[in-house]
């Protein structure tokens, strides 16, 4: 069983999910230049969030990735910013120009982050010429 992630300036990285979540995040972590102290997740271009990240409460027996993660699938490296004094949770891509890469999963990450869709800002009026 072989995943996809995609992470950075165009890089792509063949990864074997069946293994601990903790070895297949640090991986990751190490492939991508990412600190220890950020948490990650992958994001499916079903748009399925998955967290690689032990949420408050979860069991510390190990969880292997491939119970979590779809066969052949590419998934885009999430950073999750977790939002302090009430302020909401932020998910950033971890993928350079994601925008232009997959648009609909940039949106999903807006969404999930509940900022407002990229084509909803604000409108710029524009007067038509005189004659």
């Amino acid at each position: 069983m072989f995943i996809t992630v995609m992470f950075g300036a165009g890089c792509r990285e063949l990864v074997n999910p069946c293994c601990s979540l903790v070895t297949l995040t640090a991986h990751l972590r190490q492939r991508g230049g990412v600190p220890p102290d950020v948490t990650l997740a992958l994001l499916a271009k079903d748009r399925h969030l998955v967290s690689l990240g032990l949420e408050e409460g979860a069991s510390l027996a190990p969880m292997v990735g491939s119970n979590l993660l779809q066969e052949r699938e590419t998934y885009i490296l999430v950073r999750i910013l977790r939002g302090e004094d009430g302020a909401p949770t932020r998910y950033e891509s971890l993928v350079e120009n994601l925008d232009d890469l997959c648009p609909e999963l940039a949106e999903e990450l807006r969404r999930l982050s509940g900022l407002p869709p990229m084509g909803d800002g604000p409108m710029t009026w524009h007067p038509e010429p005189s004659d």
